[in-house]
């Protein structure tokens, strides 16, 4: 059991990473709302918003990244 809650853990944290990259080479306002921005980076969208709601850097660069 254990086991399977570290490999969520790492395979949440390895998604994060690459999400941020992809939202890092993104040109500012490329998206209409954050459901298209988790379109254009393969990324669910709920798990954006939760990852907005835990880091702040992460809510401002998402900001950035949207128009409305």
């Amino acid at each position: 059991m254990d086991m399977q809650i570290d490999d969520e853990i790492e395979a949440a944290a390895h998604d994060y990473g690459r999400v941020l990259r992809l939202l890092r080479s993104l040109p500012d306002h490329c998206a209409l709302d954050v459901g298209a921005l988790a379109d254009q980076v393969g990324a669910d969208k709920l798990e954006l918003i939760q990852w907005v709601r835990a880091d702040i850097t992460f809510a401002r660069l998402i900001e950035s990244k949207v128009t409305k």
